[in-house]
């Protein structure tokens, strides 16, 4: 086919979804003949959690120019993900064009488990914990921290500790987690508030 030129998985479909043209790498990963692809055939490689809402995301990923992960069957009998970039084509066709992300999507799913089971931890912690950036930002923190220094459950991860607290309390705790930085020691004792 026309897109035998691309090393990645490759295919077009018309705007209601049914399969046109498939380059030799959807065939290698899939398993599938080409002939099994067209039309609504290729559907039958699309996670079954995909089927229902892949033409919806593929639409608007078109729209936006962002690209949309789907499952997709591989040869092997499991379900890859694939990141899919949507263009327009001629004749009213989409042209998918899929890069296999399947460790990336994994390593970013473990991550959020790992973050959420540190969360866990945290929160049974009786002591305030606030993890910062270099430039103050608070990327973590645990309950027990919200309540301390906002007297609510609201968070403040996400936020600049200049605009949670009066400047002159920022800048002595920015400057003494510059200090702790650039000895490489913790400090011990009293700190400034």
């Amino acid at each position: 086919t026309s897109l035998d030129a691309l090393p990645i998985p490759a295919w077009q479909v018309h705007a209601d979804g049914r399969g046109v043209e498939f380059n030799l790498a959807v065939v290698l990963f899939t398993g599938r003949e080409a002939s099994h692809l067209l039309d609504h055939g290729w559907h039958a490689a699309l996670h079954p959690e995909e089927r229902d809402q892949w033409l919806a995301r593929v639409r608007e990923a078109c729209h936006t120019g962002a690209a949309v992960d789907l499952r997709m069957r591989h040869a092997d009998g499991e379900f890859r993900w694939l990141r899919v970039n949507v263009s327009n084509a001629e004749h009213a066709c989409l042209t998918l064009c899929a890069t296999d992300v399947t460790d990336l999507i994994e390593a970013e799913q473990q991550a959020g488990h790992e973050l959420a089971l540190q969360r866990q931890i945290f929160d049974q912690i009786p002591a305030f914990i606030v993890v910062k950036d270099a430039d103050n930002n608070v990327l973590r923190c645990n309950r027990r921290a919200n309540t301390y220094f906002r007297g609510s459950e609201s968070s403040m991860e996400g936020h600049n500790t200049y605009a949670l607290f009066p400047a002159e309390v920022a800048q002595a705790w920015h400057r003494q987690d510059r200090e702790v930085l650039a000895s490489g020691e913790p400090m011990l004792g009293l700190v400034e508030e």
